[in-house]
């Protein structure tokens, strides 16, 4: 008898009629100890194992083509941010606001899944957390690491981003951005005024969070 007729008929047979409740219980516990008997046979047990096995196996390599391809099993990509600790109070909103919008410095996730894994202070001058931070992004997977325009557009900016980058690139061997959320427009104009940016070093470390001017105005 092939293997799915003989458990529907151990599953289901047909009842014996009349039997007191005493009996039918027992008879049932026969029925159901035959189907577990069934189930476990060494070969069934050996068959299963060899499917689940050649699963992980196709789970695997399946990863590993793709990864090949140049194509990640996950699109999102894990950043941290850390803003300047003059505006430790700061919600957020506009960095979570330009990060959902892909503006800003976060304008080259356009195609990209992102998740936040990390909000913090540098903890004031000379930026005593930069180092702890960085540790605990890390060990939470972080892709890239944010460096908040507050530290450009403060007045005045701060004067270890440089450092700081260049210390979360060294030691953790991790990207790092210069930059969240868009300049407001009345950042632009008063450090255009004050001639804040005139020198060629901060050319790049405002050119990600630029944007137009619409945009900056509906960031002010």
């Amino acid at each position: 008898m092939p293997d799915k007729m003989l458990l529907k008929s151990w599953a289901a047979p047909s009842y014996p009629a009349g039997l007191p409740r005493s009996s039918w219980m027992a008879w049932m516990c026969r029925r159901l100890m035959k189907i577990r008997s069934w189930i476990f046979q060494p070969a069934r047990v050996t068959y299963v194992r060899v499917c689940f096995t050649g699963l992980q196996a196709a789970v695997k390599t399946y990863g590993i083509f793709w990864k090949s391809q140049g194509v990640e099993m996950s699109t999102a990509t894990k950043i941290g941010i850390i803003i300047c600790d003059r505006y430790r109070r700061c919600a957020g909103g506009k960095c979570l606001r330009a990060m959902r919008n892909r503006e800003g410095a976060f304008s080259i996730y356009a195609d990209t899944d992102v998740e936040l894994i990390g909000f913090t202070t540098c903890d004031g001058c000379p930026g005593g957390n930069i180092e702890y931070a960085g540790d605990e992004m890390v060990k939470n997977e972080v892709d890239v690491i944010h460096l908040a325009t507050g530290l450009v557009v403060g007045y005045p900016p701060c004067p270890y981003i440089a450092t700081f980058k260049a210390l979360l690139e060294k030691r953790h061997g991790v990207k790092v951005v210069v930059g969240t959320h868009p300049i407001p427009k009345k950042y632009l104009e008063m450090h255009t005024h004050l001639g804040t940016w005139e020198d060629s070093v901060w050319k790049p470390l405002i050119e990600p969070t630029m944007a137009d001017e619409e945009v900056r105005m509906s960031y002010d």
